[in-house]
């Protein structure tokens, strides 16, 4: 077991490297608070209406 680990050890790594990648992109595709709400500049924003620190009132 250990001599297989020493041989495949660099794959084991590329490998878990290549799978966190994949995972912080499909983490960053799926909808989630990080997408709801606007930065804070909502003056030419359609939905300047809904958002609480536009100032508009509703």
């Amino acid at each position: 077991m250990t001599a297989w680990l020493a041989e495949n050890l660099w794959n084991l790594i590329v490998g878990g490297g290549v799978l966190l990648l994949a995972g912080l992109c499909v983490r960053n595709l799926l909808p989630g608070k990080h997408n709801r709400g606007c930065g804070g500049g909502c003056a030419g924003c359609a939905h300047a209406g809904e958002c609480p620190h536009s100032g508009a009132k509703r």
